[in-house]
């Protein structure tokens, strides 16, 4: 399989965010405040890069870190929820917002498949 084609994996997050530079620094101090609270047990991004994936210890759903937000998070009662970041693409009653832009739940892992194709973490 062609490295373009593989997950990487990264041994901090400080590795992982290496690899995306245009991230505003707000966003950063933010995200590293959030995982500061998170055992992860493994740091990728997909094959197509568009996000920092992190594997819990504990089994629980994979956090996804983007330019703009966070989803995956839990709550101290288990419940899931999503961070919006201070620096972002996220837009109230947005025509673009109309549509399913996301596939059905991975019956591996549960991350929400892309409409274009195959999980990207069991990928």
């Amino acid at each position: 399989m062609s490295d373009s084609l593989k997950r990487r994996e990264y041994a901090s997050l400080e590795d992982a965010l290496r690899q995306f530079p245009w991230w505003p620094t707000a966003n950063l101090d933010v995200i590293r405040q959030i995982v500061a609270e998170i055992e992860i047990a493994r740091i990728y991004t997909p094959p197509r890069s568009g996000y920092i994936g992190l594997v819990r210890e504990d089994g629980g759903p994979i956090v996804s870190i983007h330019y703009g937000y966070m989803a995956g998070l839990q709550n101290e009662l288990g419940k899931r929820y999503w961070k919006e970041l201070p620096v972002n693409r996220i837009r109230e009653g947005d025509s673009v917002q109309i549509g399913n832009t996301e596939g059905d739940p991975c019956p591996e892992c549960g991350i929400v498949l892309p409409i274009s194709g195959p999980c990207d973490y069991c990928y």
